[in-house]
C-alpha cells in the first residue's frame, strides 16, 4: 500500500509540473507527456456553460446534435451537448460534446471523447477547451482503431485570435488494460503553422479522412464549429 500511494504521489508531482510548466496547456510542451487518462474512468462531468447554450436560435442547425447511438446519450447524460460529425473505425469510436458557444457558435467548454467497444477509453485533452485558445483541439483524427492524432491550436502573446502562429500534434495509442481500454498520449511535436497569417483564415481546417474528422473544429478563423 505505501509503495502504491508512493507511486500516486510521484504521478500527481509530474502532472503538477506538467501543468505548471507553461500554464494550463504545459502538457504540450513535454513529450511524451502525463497521461490523465485512467482505466475504467467514468465520463468526466461536463464544466459550468460559460457562453450561450448550443441550442440558442442563431446556431440551430449548425452545432448541437442528438444522441444516434447508447454511447452518445452516456455522454449527453454527463451533461455535454453533442456537436460535429462522430468518427469510427472499427471499435474505437470519436465524439465530441460542448456546453455552450460564444457570439459566432463556437464551442465553449469542449472536449472529445473516445471510446472502444463503448467503453470509455479516455479524452484528447486533460480539460475542456474554448475555441480560439492556446491548446484547442482543431482536427482529431482516428488513424485506426488503434492509434489517434490531434491538432491543438497554440497562441503566443502576440497573436491575433484568428490566426495561432504554431500547431502541436499529438499521437495517441490505444490500449488493452486489466481496467478497460486506454487512450496514452505517446508523443507531441509542435511546429509553425503552416499557412502564412494572410491565409491562415481563408477557409476551415480540412481533414484527409474521407469521413469528418471528429467535431472539435473550433475553427480559430471565425467559420465555427464545422465537420464535412
Amino acid at each position: 500500500m505505501r509503495r502504491a500511494a508512493g507511486a500516486f504521489t510521484v504521478f500527481l508531482a509530474m502532472a503538477a509540473s506538467q501543468a505548471g510548466a507553461a500554464g494550463p496547456h504545459g502538457w504540450l510542451e513535454v513529450s511524451p507527456p502525463v497521461n490523465w487518462n485512467r482505466p475504467g474512468a467514468r465520463i468526466p462531468r461536463a464544466p459550468a456553460p460559460a457562453g450561450d447554450p448550443p441550442t440558442a436560435e442563431r446556431c440551430r442547425g449548425g452545432v448541437a446534435r442528438p444522441a444516434e447511438n447508447a454511447l452518445e446519450r452516456e455522454v449527453t447524460r454527463a451533461g455535454w451537448t453533442l456537436f460535429g460529425g462522430a468518427e469510427a473505425n472499427g471499435r474505437t469510436r470519436m465524439v465530441s460534446g460542448c456546453t455552450s458557444v460564444d457570439g459566432m457558435c463556437r464551442p465553449l467548454g469542449y472536449q472529445v471523447f473516445v471510446f472502444v467497444d463503448g467503453r470509455f477509453a479516455g479524452t484528447l485533452s486533460p480539460r475542456p477547451m474554448d475555441s480560439r485558445a492556446d491548446g484547442s483541439v482543431r482536427v482529431g483524427r482516428l488513424l485506426s482503431s488503434r492509434a489517434v492524432s490531434a491538432e491543438m491550436a497554440r497562441y503566443a502573446a502576440a497573436d491575433a485570435l484568428c490566426c495561432p502562429s504554431r500547431v502541436s500534434t499529438v499521437l495517441y495509442e490505444l490500449r488493452e488494460t486489466a481496467g478497460g481500454p486506454l487512450l496514452v498520449p505517446t508523443s507531441v511535436t509542435t511546429a509553425p503553422e503552416a499557412t502564412s497569417p494572410a491565409g491562415a483564415c481563408g477557409a476551415a481546417p480540412t481533414a484527409t479522412s474521407p469521413r469528418p474528422p471528429v467535431a472539435a473544429r473550433g475553427d480559430s478563423c471565425g467559420n465555427g464549429a464545422s465537420s464535412r
